[in-house]
């Protein structure tokens, strides 16, 4: 499953593994359009670190969550068939 990021300090760690390219998450607003949850447990995406002016839903197709390299890896929203790399979550019970 996509990771769920639930705060600052999970945020900042990502942000360290990140560069160079956009990272999948797994928030989308894809069935609510503004209304960002987590896709897997569909819970609601309660923190934030948008770019500026983001989400945009560009063309009326951006419903996915991406870390993106640029602008201090914030996030953005983008068409979810864009090919990305991407962060799972780690269970802590494997």
């Amino acid at each position: 499953m996509l990771a769920e990021v639930k705060s600052s300090c999970e945020n900042d760690f990502l942000k360290t593994k990140v560069g160079g390219s956009e990272f999948w998450i797994g928030g989308t607003d894809i069935q609510n359009e503004g209304f960002w949850i987590w896709s897997s447990s569909k819970t609601n995406v309660t923190f934030f670190d948008w770019m500026p002016y983001e989400p945009t839903n560009y063309g009326g197709v951006e419903h996915c969550l991406e870390i993106n390299y640029q602008s201090s890896r914030q996030w953005n929203d983008d068409d979810c068939s864009t090919i990305n790399r991407f962060i799972c979550e780690k269970s802590l019970f494997q």
